[in-house]
């Protein structure tokens, strides 16, 4: 088993999307592309960039997929709320 592997099957467990650190983040499926997997990269959610994400370093716009830290307690909250919604339709 690789790291990549480890790590993969962790974010998924969890509920996460992918990794990312100030520069940059990427899925799950394709873990570090930027070729550096280090301790500054963390456990992120992907969504939609909003215009409070946007600022002079920014190189994706409104609108882009990104991906942005999230504490586990949320996602966690935001997995179960998902999972009752399904129940509740039956």
């Amino acid at each position: 088993m690789t790291v990549e592997r480890i790590i993969k099957e962790w974010l998924e467990a969890n509920g996460y999307d992918g990794l990312c650190c100030e520069q940059c983040g990427c899925d799950k499926d394709d873990l570090a592309p930027c070729g550096y997997l280090g301790c500054d990269c963390g456990p992120a959610i992907k969504r939609k960039a909003t215009a409070d994400d946007i600022d002079d370093s920014a190189d994706f716009e409104i609108g882009d997929e990104i991906y942005r830290p999230q504490e586990e307690r949320e996602v966690n909250d935001e997995r179960h709320n998902k999972n009752m919604a399904g129940d509740e339709r039956g």
